[in-house]
């Protein structure tokens, strides 16, 4: 029931990712392809007062890593000393692992070993 406005709002409400305790960050590991690095987004809140209407931004951080994150963990930043012109905070503990997908295995047998048909 409601808006399309007001369902966006009370499901982003409703996740683990609305929550902000005690000055720590919580967000979604969007690149870790960095050596102890990696880039968090971070939603929050946008309030248009003349509309009365709250939309969900995002910022990107760069995080220390030292706890091994994936793309698409659910992660707790801390702000710190800065460790380089964009970094200064820090990944103090992974609330969700992401799923980790594997390929399917390669099939054996007659099928795999026979030789591809000639053109």
């Amino acid at each position: 029931a409601g808006t399309l406005c007001e369902r966006r709002s009370r499901a982003f409400r409703d996740s683990s990712l609305a929550k902000m305790v005690e000055g720590k960050l919580i967000g979604k590991v969007f690149s870790a392809k960095m050596q102890r690095s990696v880039t968090v987004k971070v939603p929050y809140w946008h309030t248009i007062k003349r509309l009365q209407y709250r939309l969900v931004r995002h910022t990107k951080l760069m995080a220390h890593d030292l706890l091994g994150c994936r793309e698409g963990d659910t992660v707790q930043l801390k702000q710190s000393r800065p460790y380089s012109k964009r970094k200064s905070h820090i990944v103090t503990e992974i609330l969700r692992r992401a799923p980790q997908w594997t390929d399917p295995p390669v099939a054996t047998g007659a099928i795999a070993s026979s030789t591809p048909p000639a053109l």
